[in-house]
């Protein structure tokens, strides 16, 4: 199942994750162009962060909240993604949207 939700921003789908790294996944595409050093600094200075990978095009770090292994990714081109290694479900859900907001929060105001 998948569901489809508007915000403000854009338009956010979640739901069971098509991608075999991931149980289920949140993305969003914010249609703008993300200033990823920038990102990476943000995301490097939280201590429940650890960076994953970091180039021109792609900022991914993981986070752990639950003891499950979830990530996140930042894409030059606006895209934003969160997965989790946990099935899609109501609570997983709502974990890996609250993430997502938070990875809306960490890009520059200007990007």
């Amino acid at each position: 199942m998948v569901v489809f939700c508007l915000i403000v921003l854009g338009m956010i789908s979640s739901g069971a994750s098509s991608d075999q790294s991931f149980g289920s996944h949140v993305a969003t595409d914010l249609g703008i162009t993300a200033k990823l050093d920038s990102v990476f600094e943000r995301i490097d200075s939280i201590s429940t962060y650890k960076i994953i990978a970091h180039d021109d095009s792609k900022v991914s770090w993981s986070f752990s909240k639950t003891g499950k292994s979830d990530s996140g990714s930042i894409y030059s081109t606006g895209r934003l993604e969160v997965g989790s290694q946990d099935g899609f479900g109501p609570a997983v859900g709502d974990r890996l949207e609250s993430e997502l907001k938070a990875e809306i929060d960490l890009l520059p105001q200007c990007c």
